[in-house]
């Protein structure tokens, strides 16, 4: 380990002046936990070097400086100068560092000896304080050794720490499955008030509601819940379960509204008037009339009658029925316009294949094979760049590549592209009919979703 360079210290004053000015830790910012966790070997650190160039992501840990050391005072710690000491330092989050918030100090026997830069605590505190918050303290190697600096004539710290990666911290925390059972349990013990207070705040925890949680960490310890009211100690798995939360809900409050603005247009075609409509439901006059002009009801036409209520109604049985819009057309001697009016109108999508033959398919799964081969690629940990030059295509097509890769293999995954390909789909619309570029994506979503053969509408 290289000796600190104190060229930028003017004299010992001001170096004693510094130490003076650190961080004060309010005694209640850092409560030691008993349980020891240590983040890897020494072994295993052992194997890496300070230069080590590879990927932040490819490995489990990096050596890196302790930051501020020189302002710490070795007289903490019983080491004798110039010996290099191979010990562990502990990873404490600082919330309340008037400096960063985010800051992530080293302590050596439950000191402060410096901190992680700050460009690293900024995505480790959250973490690391949610670790704490099961009980453990993070422990990581650590060399350090002091030196005698003629110039101020004190003894000067200094220290490299094997930070673990991301990567590998997440592996120490609960998955998002683990995290949702956890949490269904402190969610299903919250009293209704706090947990309408959580969703009119957007599914997102506040100051106002953390407590909630924090009454209840008991039923869940692993959850990592901290024990203070500190934002930026709750877990990020928190922070997923929560998004989850909002979009369940807000996939229940879509279909809700769907199904009553079908029931207002089944309505409508009954005969009922717009303002017995509105009363019925329970909702304004402006809602039926825009349920109505979003499902394409010409209110200035005139109404159905009831022989052709009953036409569509043996036609929607025929669809359910499985049979095709040939046979329905021949059984009932009816349009296909008219079949596929009464499809629209009970909500039933019957798959188009206009415009895919033969040929097409065939180009299609060429389009899958390598969307998937660029998927493979990336996966084996090669870049865009190096997917392109493989490909022979460029870096931007590569981007598209993956994303159509991912969105086939796995469509929920994009649920608003997933829906607009089911939109195009119900309505039976061709190319031709379509302007936007992205409705024409959406076809062909649909039509290659429809080439796998999965479940997707």
């Amino acid at each position: 380990m290289k000796q600190i360079d104190l060229h930028l210290l003017v004299s010992r004053e001001e170096l004693l002046s510094a130490r003076g000015r650190t961080h004060q830790r309010p005694q209640h910012e850092y409560e030691r936990p008993q349980r020891e966790l240590r983040t890897t070997t020494w072994e295993i650190a052992r194997t890496f070097s300070l230069d080590d160039d590879r990927d932040f992501n490819d490995i489990p840990l990096r050596w890196a400086g302790v930051r501020g050391a020189m302002y710490a005072d070795p007289s903490r710690w019983f080491h004798p100068p110039g010996t290099l000491v191979e010990t562990w330092g502990e990873l404490v989050p600082e919330p309340f560092n008037e400096h960063d918030d985010h800051a992530l100090a080293i302590d050596l026997d439950g000191s402060r000896l410096g901190y992680a830069s700050a460009r690293y605590a900024y995505y480790a505190h959250a973490r690391i304080a949610a670790l704490n918050n099961t009980g453990a303290r993070v422990l990581v190697p650590l060399q350090y050794r002091c030196d005698f600096e003629r110039t101020t004539g004190l003894l000067i710290a200094s220290g490299l720490v094997a930070l673990p990666t991301f990567g590998e911290l997440d592996k120490l925390l609960p998955s998002d499955e683990e995290y949702a059972r956890l949490l269904d349990l402190l969610w299903d013990a919250l009293e209704e008030p706090a947990r309408e207070q959580i969703v009119r705040d957007g599914f997102h925890l506040t100051t106002e509601t953390l407590p909630y949680l924090i009454a209840l960490r008991h039923l869940a310890p692993q959850a990592g819940i901290p024990s203070v009211v500190r934002l930026s100690a709750v877990p990020r798995g928190v922070d997923r379960y929560l998004a989850e939360k909002r979009y369940e809900r807000q996939k229940r409050e879509t279909a809700r509204i769907r199904q009553r603005n079908e029931k207002i247009v089944a309505d409508f075609h009954d005969g009922w008037k717009q303002a017995d409509i509105a009363r019925r439901h329970g909702v304004s006059s402006g809602i039926v009339s825009r349920a109505l002009k979003n499902a394409g009801v010409d209110t200035r036409a005139p109404r159905v009658n009831p022989e052709q209520r009953r036409i569509r109604s043996e036609i929607v049985s025929l669809l359910e029925g499985g049979k095709s819009r040939r046979e329905i057309s021949e059984t009932l001697g009816v349009s296909h316009r008219a079949i596929s009016a009464a499809a629209d109108e009970a909500g039933i999508a019957i798959p188009s294949q206009a415009g895919v033959n033969d040929y097409s398919r065939a180009k299609m799964r060429e389009r899958l094979e390598i969307c998937r081969h660029a998927l493979r690629l990336q996966a084996e940990g090669s870049s865009r760049a190096e997917i392109a030059q493989q490909l022979g295509v460029s870096k931007d097509t590569v981007k598209i590549h993956l994303a159509d890769g991912r969105f086939f293999e796995n469509p929920r995954g994009n649920p608003d592209r997933l829906d607009r390909a089911r939109a195009l789909r119900k309505v039976g619309a061709t190319k031709s009919q379509l302007v936007s570029s992205a409705d024409r994506r959406a076809l062909r979503d649909a039509n290659m979703l429809d080439l796998i053969g999965k479940p997707w509408r």
